[in-house]
């Protein structure tokens, strides 16, 4: 499963998300290129992100805010 495919996954069962946390979970880089991809292959899945602070720092956090009906929240239905 690529990196990409994962972090739907976690995303769709309502996870959320920062650069550090996809680092440690999918051992992922560039989690704002892979969010990119996502919503290349699926533009109906609505992935939005907010700015939140830890330890003095500003970081991204992924979420989906909305997915279709042939998504389920436990991953993409092929």
């Amino acid at each position: 499963m690529s990196q990409s495919e994962q972090i739907l996954n976690y995303l769709l069962q309502g996870g959320k998300l920062t650069p550090l946390e996809a680092l440690q979970k999918f051992g992922c880089m560039r989690l704002g290129a892979r969010i990119w991809e996502i919503k290349e292959k699926y533009p109906d899945i609505i992935i939005e992100s907010n700015t939140i602070k830890l330890n003095g720092k500003h970081y991204s956090q992924y979420y989906i805010k909305q997915y279709p009906l042939f998504i389920n929240k436990r991953g993409v239905l092929k």
